[in-house]
């Protein structure tokens, strides 16, 4: 009965915008200094921050309204897995390009390592999430979260590591609780296998000493 009414989005100003909203950063090269532009600074930057809460709220509602099966959802989770997985190869050119570095970090299709990173993170969720809960096995799955989580560790960023773990611990406890006296063991050898500069990263999370991440954590 649902799908016969007519739903109206109407939003608040403070349910699009907080109040400390700004204009984000876009390049739009010599347009910034011709029409509007050239006698209002950051005109289109202001613009464009409109224009792309537009296009997020479209999408959004987009997804909601055309994804009514389990089939089709389910073609749209394998999409951003595999889209996911293809990002993680190009992380993985990257670190071998210019290395895994606080200075070179893994951005893969992205321009920011810390967005790339919690793409990664949500994604590789879903991927473990279809491979406890679907009874049909995809090996090709455990590939993909292999590449996820290895280009995961690339980034360097710890507050995506600390959500995926946590993540883990979550879809393991409901899948087969048994199962979590087995974690710390493969969090361990994991850790053995990772770059000094990851296991840096790592150690910084629980030492305590780490302000930035302790500021971000509470």
């Amino acid at each position: 009965a649902l799908e016969n009414n007519i739903w109206v989005y109407s939003p608040e100003v403070s349910d699009v915008y907080s109040n400390s909203v700004t204009s984000k950063e876009y390049s739009f090269g010599l347009l910034e200094s011709t029409m509007e532009g050239a006698h209002r600074r950051g005109h289109f930057q202001g613009v464009a921050t409109v224009v792309q809460k537009l296009f997020e709220i479209l999408i959004f509602f987009w997804v909601i309204n055309s994804v009514r099966n389990d089939n089709l959802r389910g073609s749209l989770v394998l999409f951003l897995i595999l889209s996911a997985t293809l990002a993680g190869l190009l992380g993985f050119y990257q670190a071998w390009r210019d290395g895994v570095q606080h200075w070179t970090r893994v951005e893969g299709t992205m321009s920011v390592y810390m967005t790339f990173a919690g793409l990664l993170m949500m994604v590789g969720m879903a991927a473990l999430g279809r491979i406890f809960f679907r009874r049909s096995v995809e090996p090709w799955l455990y590939f993909s979260v292999g590449i996820i989580s290895i280009c995961l560790l690339f980034t360097l960023t710890r507050q995506a590591w600390f959500g995926f773990l946590m993540g883990l611990v979550f879809l393991v406890f409901i899948w087969k609780k048994n199962f979590l006296m087995f974690l710390p063991v493969l969090v361990a050898v994991a850790f053995l296998a990772f770059p000094p500069q990851a296991q840096e990263r790592l150690l910084s999370m629980v030492s305590g000493k780490d302000v930035p991440f302790l500021m971000r954590t509470t």
